[in-house]
């Protein structure tokens, strides 16, 4: 099969699916605007740029030879573009972050993009039963695929060497902007007080491999150890130092509810025990499986602190079962649905 997946910064979820597809012989190619990690280059069959929307548009108008287009939202706007210019290709809604859960109000290009694609591939349950309850998808093909890390980045089993909580990922604080307050929409990626009372008031250290190079500023002041940006596989070699990884959110947001995020699988993959909180469908997962504990509260952290090498025995025998290899099989189901 050959699969044209389309996106605007090519993030890990989209390369693993693609790695993890040729692994199974089919022929994925790319399209976006910009590479978020640039170290992931050398995985790409091929790395195909576009430079604004009308780029897009001439180049989708002249592609040729696919089975099928995967877009992957943010922004909704590019399968919105795809299917305008190529209605005569079936193509693939692959729903990260739903921009209808952060501002909680329905939003027309994802409206568009549910109502008139045809498949739909979603990072969690939650999200899948947000989709269905917000809009008519119509009984049309759609797969929960999480966000698994390919086997070549498991790391081996070892002893943690820090005696840190680590967190990775995103990090940001509310917008400053003069804009509708339901806009600022990053509220629950902002982690200075989680951070701020770990260090202070638990007097637990943390150490911190923030996505986005602005975070050694404006987390400077947390007590977290700010590590800079890394490229993946030196991220994944990083991770195993950490004792306890932190997963969840600084308070209670749907977001964080109906999210199965990169880092969880990350971690685990690095053999990192789980400290999960606020967040139903990582919790369930991880008590599930016993790679963790679930908390309701930061201060219960303290009284599970010693007991990370039980679970970090267990993730040993875990991590080669939760990898995109693994998972990617739903989606070459779901591509055949799509086609017939």
């Amino acid at each position: 099969m050959r699969i044209l997946m389309l996106t605007e910064h090519c993030c890990s979820r989209v390369i693993k699916m693609g790695i993890a597809l040729g692994k199974r012989g089919h022929t994925v190619h790319y399209l976006n605007k910009r590479l978020s990690n640039p170290g992931f280059a050398p995985s790409l069959t091929m790395f195909g740029e576009y430079v604004d929307d009308r780029h897009l548009s001439e180049k989708l108008s002249r592609i040729d030879g696919y089975d099928l287009i995967h877009v992957h939202n943010e922004p909704d706007r590019i399968g919105v573009i795809a299917k305008t210019v190529r209605p005569d290709m079936k193509i693939v809604f692959d729903a990260h972050d739903l921009f209808s859960v952060r501002i909680g109000t329905v939003y027309g290009d994802e409206r568009f993009c549910f109502e008139n694609l045809d498949g739909f591939v979603f990072p969690s349950k939650g999200y899948m039963r947000h989709a269905n309850d917000t809009y008519d998808i119509g009984g049309k093909p759609q797969a929960v695929v999480y966000s698994m890390p390919n086997e070549e980045f498991i790391q081996k089993p070892c002893n943690a060497i820090l005696n840190a909580i680590g967190y990775q990922g995103g990090l940001r604080i509310p917008e400053e902007l003069d804009i509708p307050e339901q806009f600022k929409y990053h509220a629950y990626r902002d982690f200075r007080s989680t951070f701020s009372y770990i260090t202070g008031r638990l007097n637990i250290p943390m150490i911190v491999f923030p996505a986005n190079m602005d975070a050694m500023e404006t987390y400077a002041n947390t007590g977290a150890l700010m590590m800079h940006t890394h490229e993946y596989s030196a991220l994944m070699s990083k991770l195993p130092m950490c004792r306890w990884a932190l997963v969840g959110g600084p308070g209670k947001f749907k977001q964080w509810d109906w999210a199965m995020p990169n880092k969880l699988f990350e971690f685990m993959a690095a053999g990192v025990p789980i400290i999960a909180i606020n967040s139903e469908e990582i919790c369930e997962f991880v008590n599930r499986w016993q790679v963790g504990v679930c908390v309701d509260s930061l201060d219960e952290i303290p009284s599970i602190f010693n007991d990370s090498q039980k679970y970090r025995a267990n993730l040993w025998f875990l991590q080669k079962k939760f990898t995109m290899e693994n998972e990617v099989g739903k989606i070459e189901e779901l591509y055949m649905e799509v086609l017939r």
